[in-house]
């Protein structure tokens, strides 16, 4: 079976692999916007099987509001996703320019 994974959902509705469970412990990723303009952006979080992601489980989100408008991928959104040995999801997201940022934790069961 699979090693179980944590990624996102990205704006064409596919899944991107960020984190494995059993493999690194702590990844992190750059995003951007995907429109002119854009002022607020929500990361929503996945549990799936593998890089394919069948049936994945929503986890949870982060939304970063009042973000600089800029042109469409302009703005550097790092998003940080930390597991650790109990199960524990650490995630953060923050927008370099206006300084946005969100974080949220919880068990994975």
């Amino acid at each position: 079976m699979d090693t179980a994974t944590i990624g996102i959902k990205t704006a064409d509705r596919k899944f991107y692999s960020v984190l494995r469970e059993q493999g690194s412990k702590k990844k992190r990723v750059v995003l951007t916007t995907v429109h002119e303009g854009q002022t607020s952006a929500q990361i929503d979080l996945y549990r799936g099987q593998g890089d394919a992601f069948e049936q994945p489980e929503y986890v949870g989100s982060l939304l970063l509001e009042d973000i600089d408008p800029q042109i469409k991928g302009e703005p550097d959104i790092q998003l940080l996703l930390e597991l650790d040995e109990d199960g524990n999801l650490s995630a953060s997201a923050k927008e370099l320019r206006s300084g946005s940022y969100q974080s949220l934790s919880l068990q994975l069961e």
